[in-house]
């Protein structure tokens, strides 16, 4: 059984903007309710902790991503998490080959930011994926946080 593990590096690459959760307003003020209504504590967090004007929205890639797979690219090395001292929890990627043991993880190296974005806007607001693509090129200075 091969483990799929989407790091934090790529995760990092879907940002919720402002501009993209009023794009969702204007589309759908309805459905995109509740999400404006979460998203300022975690605009506010990323702001203080990263100076990054939006959200990071980790847990929804990896829901695209298991639906998804092609948008991705990824890896397969051997993994191991760390069980004691000062690094534990971390895992720790055999990206070498160091220690000859046979892959048992699969590691995303590479997202379709822009398409990864759309799959979730368009989720939320149940709308085509080609269309909400359209609008996210309307807004394209937030799409260089997405590349």
């Amino acid at each position: 059984l091969m483990i799929e593990l989407v790091p934090l590096d790529v995760t990092r690459k879907i940002v919720m903007t402002p501009n993209i959760l009023q794009m969702m307003h204007y589309l759908d003020a309805d459905k995109s309710a509740f999400v404006e209504q979460i998203l300022p504590f975690y605009f506010d967090f990323h702001w203080a902790q990263e100076h990054v004007l939006g959200a990071v929205i980790n847990d929804p890639l990896v829901i695209v991503y298991a639906l998804h797979p092609e948008l991705a690219t990824a890896i397969e090395k051997y993994v191991t998490v760390v069980t004691s001292g000062v690094a534990l929890g971390q895992s720790i990627v055999d990206g070498a080959d160091f220690w000859q043991r046979p892959a048992n993880a699969k590691i995303l190296q590479q997202i379709d930011a822009k398409r990864a974005m759309a799959y979730i806007v368009g989720g939320l607001l149940t709308r085509d994926v080609t269309t909400i693509e359209k609008e996210l090129d309307n807004i394209a200075t937030d799409l260089e946080r997405l590349s």
